[in-house]
């Protein structure tokens, strides 16, 4: 009968050991507030999406490489006020949508959205 050695034993951490901050939620908080805001933005560019004409004019303006038009399309959009990060493949588009910041290094919170519009 063969035995298996192991040369390394692996030393599992204890979390007690470890010097942690105090707890502070101010920032998960905000984080919150925020992220409640991009998905007031989302439902503003999903409403838009429902509609076929303007829907029609994204795929078509995607399909054509017209990156400017795409932007200006969903900027466009009343209401809609979020910075996005748009792009988009032959079956699909990928929107990440970020708030409106003075400083964009400082986001706290993305939200991304897939959508399919071919197979």
């Amino acid at each position: 009968m063969q035995r298996w050695y192991r040369p390394y034993h692996f030393y599992q951490h204890n979390p007690a050991y470890r010097n942690y901050p105090p707890a502070d939620p101010t920032m998960l908080t905000e984080s919150v507030q925020e992220i409640q805001l991009l998905l007031q933005q989302s439902q503003t560019l999903l409403h838009a999406f429902e509609n076929q004409e303007f829907s029609y004019q994204v795929i078509n303006a995607a399909q054509q490489g017209q990156d400017e038009h795409v932007d200006h399309l969903i900027h466009a959009i009343p209401g809609f006020t979020a910075r996005t990060n748009v792009s988009y493949t032959p079956t699909g588009i990928a929107v990440q949508l970020f708030l409106p910041a003075q400083n964009p290094q400082s986001d706290c919170c993305t939200l991304s959205m897939e959508l399919k519009w071919g197979q």
